[in-house]
C-alpha cells in the first residue's frame, strides 16, 4: 500500500494532481490510518492502482521523470468536426491534434454535441494548408480561431478529402517533369 504522498514522489508529479489525475482516470484510492500516516487518515493506492497509475500515465506518453515522451511532432490527426449540428451543422470546427481523446474531451466541454464528420492522419506541418485548402470557398466565413462557417459543407468535406488524399498518394507514382 502506497500513501497518496509516496505515490507522488515515485512517479515525480505534485500529490494534488496525482489525485486529481487518478479520480479523472477512475484509479480506486482507500483510505488508511497508520504509523507512516501519523495516524491521520490518508489516500492509498495498493499495488494494483498504483500499477494502473503508472500505465495510464505511460499510455498518455508520461516517462517516470514527469516528462512527456518524445512523440513524432509530425504524427497526428487533423479532424472536420461539427460543433453544434443540432443548431447548425455548417459550423465547423478544423484542426490537428497528436492526442485525438484529449482534445475531442476538451471541445465536449464547450460544445457537447459535437459530431465527428471525419479524421484523416496529418503531419503538423500540413495542419495551416489544410485549414487554407478547406476553407477556400466562396462564401465562407471564419468565425474564431479554427472554426469556419461554410455555405455548403459537403463541399468543405469534399475538399478534405481531395486534400488528404493527395498526400497519401506514392510520391513516386507522380509524373516527372519533362
Amino acid at each position: 500500500m502506497k500513501t497518496l504522498k509516496v505515490a507522488a514522489k515515485e512517479l515525480n508529479i505534485d500529490s494534488s494532481t496525482l489525485r486529481k489525475f487518478a479520480i479523472k482516470h477512475g484509479i480506486p484510492m482507500e483510505r488508511i490510518r497508520d504509523a507512516t500516516t501519523g495516524n491521520q487518515q490518508a489516500c492509498a493506492f495498493n499495488s494494483d492502482s498504483f500499477k494502473k497509475l503508472q500505465e495510464a500515465r505511460e499510455n498518455l506518453g508520461f516517462s517516470a521523470e514527469n516528462k512527456i515522451q518524445s512523440i513524432p511532432e509530425t504524427s497526428g490527426v487533423f479532424y472536420f468536426i461539427h460543433l453544434i449540428p443540432e443548431f447548425d451543422r455548417r459550423r465547423v470546427k478544423l484542426g490537428f491534434t497528436s492526442d485525438v481523446r484529449g482534445r475531442f474531451q476538451s471541445h465536449r466541454c464547450s460544445a457537447p454535441t459535437m459530431e465527428i464528420a471525419d479524421t484523416w492522419a496529418c503531419k503538423r506541418e500540413w495542419e495551416s494548408a489544410a485549414i487554407a485548402a478547406i476553407t477556400n470557398i466562396d462564401g465562407v466565413k471564419q468565425l474564431g480561431a479554427e472554426v469556419f462557417e461554410f455555405p455548403d459543407v459537403d463541399i468543405a468535406l469534399e475538399r478534405a478529402n481531395m486534400f488528404f488524399h493527395f498526400f497519401e498518394q506514392d510520391i513516386s507514382a507522380l509524373p516527372e517533369d519533362e
